[in-house]
């Protein structure tokens, strides 16, 4: 298995194992089905994180520009997967899912003006 392949099975694998687990404990009573809910999307966004984290990380020796983009993209993404996180912990549910996805899709537009601005005053 290639280096980059293993990491993503094993995020794919703690999402859906740890949704799978949720789930087991909500149909045993042990936790609400909203909290199981709740948890298995904060886990999401924790990978979310996770994979932001290693995207400034990734190919160095790339020009300036691309590797400042890259950066703010990490930064981001993290903010961005944060606020999804703390969206689905503590917002309440008829908002959750509206709030946490705002937070990621400000991130990408966020990383969208800044990559062409940075473009804009390189020439």
């Amino acid at each position: 298995m290639t280096k980059s392949l293993k990491p993503g099975l094993i995020m794919a694998a703690v999402q859906i194992g740890s949704a799978l687990a949720l789930v087991g404990a909500a149909r045993l009573g042990w936790i609400s089905y909203d909290m199981s809910l709740r948890i298995t999307m904060a886990v999401i966004g924790l990978v979310l994180v996770y994979q932001a984290n290693a995207i400034p990380k990734d190919v160095a020796g790339r020009s300036a520009n691309y590797q400042a983009v890259k950066r703010v993209a990490g930064w981001a993404l993290v903010l961005g997967g944060l606020g999804y996180v703390a969206a689905w912990l503590f917002a309440p549910l008829e908002i959750a899912a509206f709030v946490s996805m705002a937070a990621v899709i400000a991130a990408v537009i966020y990383i969208y003006g800044y990559r062409r601005w940075r473009r804009s005053h390189s020439n």
